[in-house]
């Protein structure tokens, strides 16, 4: 159902159906009608048969209305606002933009507003004439074309979601160079986006560790509290025990295992129980690391499935994996994964976080 909507959009707005089909599209019955989010992958829920009770130019609007909500930063600019009102103000913003909306959807002049103004400007009109939205809130949920309560979902880390969504917008607007398809009004704002510098990787990895629990917190039995002896023992402070899984398939390069190892010193000089995995297509060498060795295990094919397999039996409290993303990824995990991807490298797993190492392309 969307395919067909998204080569629609081929002939006329290339930018849109190249961003598109970077989403992660999820047909469910969980949202009303539509909605997105941000989590390791841009992810577009759609109802179908929400969809499929609209005039196909109305499907291809409602598409179009996702990516434009994505485009204007929507997901980010709600903190300290009215949800339902900002939530308002965000269609309010954008809808005018769009052709062949569904009747139902709502535009400036129900409130007696102008059009092409920001989702802040329309969010304070909103809340000036309290009284007039209140007469109308009635109808507002109805009138949504989308489900905004996904915008919560995403992950909790606006910087990570951020530099992600930027990098998606790059790439599409790399590939099909349509700048035309963007509203003028907004193509400076998103110009100022784009140009903003990367997500900064070594405070994704202390936030990473410091979620994982740098130092954990173990009450012992072993030695139990003389008074009290129903209550737990002494409190043992322990490393935080972590799994790199290190990638020496014959993709990376000499220069991006040198990157690999920089890293891994610095993370073993934030104190870590460091466990470095080397594998290809299987796991070579496993040790607990002290020092750069002066060989690898490997340059084969590539599987990130196996490292995940000895975690199952290591059970680290975290798994960090330097790759440079290219290879056979296992479908879920229960350990909490940061992905860290070679400048020129690629992601396509379905979990954790992932982050481009530092260095050019």
């Amino acid at each position: 159902m969307i395919e067909e909507m998204v080569v629609s959009l081929v002939r006329t707005k290339p930018f849109y159906a190249h961003f598109i089909q970077q989403m992660n599209r999820i047909e469910t019955e969980r949202v009303p009608t539509l909605g997105v989010n941000i989590t390791n992958r841009i992810n577009l829920y759609y109802n179908p048969v929400f969809l499929q009770g609209l005039e196909f130019k109305e499907r291809v609007a409602c598409l179009e209305h996702e990516v434009l909500h994505l485009l204007n930063l929507h997901l980010f600019r709600g903190d300290g606002k009215d949800k339902r009102v900002f939530n308002i103000a965000c269609d309010l913003a954008i809808n005018p933009y769009i052709e062949s909306l569904p009747k139902t959807a709502l535009l400036p002049k129900l409130f007696d507003l102008g059009e092409y103004e920001t989702a802040e400007w329309y969010y304070k009109k909103l809340v000036e004439n309290a009284g007039n939205l209140q007469v109308k809130t009635a109808k507002m949920s109805s009138d949504m074309l989308d489900d905004h309560d996904l915008w919560k979902e995403s992950i909790e880390d606006p910087e990570y979601q951020q530099e992600f969504l930027r990098r998606s917008i790059k790439v599409s607007l790399d590939e099909t160079k349509d700048y035309g398809s963007l509203p003028g009004t907004m193509e400076k704002a998103l110009k100022e986006f784009l140009e903003k510098s990367g997500i900064n990787w070594r405070r994704v990895l202390e936030r990473f560790l410091i979620h994982a629990t740098l130092l954990k917190s173990v009450f012992s039995r072993k030695r139990p509290n003389r008074r009290f002896e129903e209550l737990p023992g002494e409190k043992v402070e322990q490393k935080l025990k972590l799994l790199i899984g290190l990638d020496t398939s014959g993709s990376v390069s000499d220069r991006e295992l040198s990157l690999f190892f920089t890293e891994i010193e610095k993370i073993k000089a934030l104190g870590m129980d460091v466990t470095v995995a080397e594998c290809d297509a299987k796991v070579g060498n496993v040790y607990r690391y002290k020092s750069r060795p002066k060989a690898v295990s490997g340059r084969g094919g590539t599987s990130f499935r196996p490292v995940f397999e000895l975690a199952e039996k290591l059970r680290p409290d975290a798994l960090v994996y330097l790759t440079d993303g290219c290879g056979d990824y296992p479908e879920r995990s229960r350990f909490q994964t940061l992905w860290c991807i070679t400048p020129e490298g690629s992601f396509s797993g379905s979990f954790g976080k992932m982050v481009k190492l530092p260095g050019k392309k």
